[in-house]
């Protein structure tokens, strides 16, 4: 059941951070790819919004679990939700967690409202203001290079907490 769990977390991981990061970079390039319009790769991350959020689901839910697991404060809380910098290995553990709590806080706002502006403005396939969408798809673009940001911290972290372990 643990590697079941460890897999699960590790293919959530990757998608979720794949996604974030593809769709970050497209946005930042929108302008230099020349035959994508940005009204496009905002349609086509919205359609990609159910495998994100999913794949955050079952990533949240393992890490939990793996934290719970990994980082046990003592005795007297065994396999607690808790914070323990008592090691290098462990400093990481849960670095990794305040990462991903603050992924988590950011992903629900990037859904919930920056990406509002934008459903907005796009109903029906036709843009109302394509001046307000530019200006909507920017805010959406440097809060999804932010998750991403944050997505690799989660990697990252990951790597070195094994690594340490």
């Amino acid at each position: 059941m643990t590697v079941l769990l460890h897999a699960v977390n590790e293919l959530a991981l990757t998608v979720h951070a794949g996604a974030l990061l593809v769709f970050a970079v497209l946005l930042a390039a929108r302008r230099s790819i020349p035959h994508v319009s940005e009204v496009n790769l905002v349609r086509v991350y919205r359609s990609f919004g159910a495998g994100i959020g999913l794949s955050m689901g079952a990533l949240m839910g393992t890490e939990i679990w793996r934290h719970c697991t990994t980082v046990n404060p003592g005795a007297s809380l065994p396999a607690a939700l808790a914070l323990d910098f008592s090691t290098p290995a462990l400093l990481c553990w849960s670095g990794r967690a305040l990462c991903m709590f603050a992924l988590w806080l950011s992903y629900i706002v990037l859904e919930v409202w920056t990406l509002e502006a934008c459903r907005r403005l796009d109903q029906g396939g036709v843009v109302a203001d394509v001046e307000g969408f530019g200006l909507a798809t920017a805010k959406v673009s440097r809060h999804l290079s932010i998750n991403a940001a944050l997505a690799a911290c989660v990697v990252l972290d990951g790597a070195l907490a094994r690594a340490l372990s």
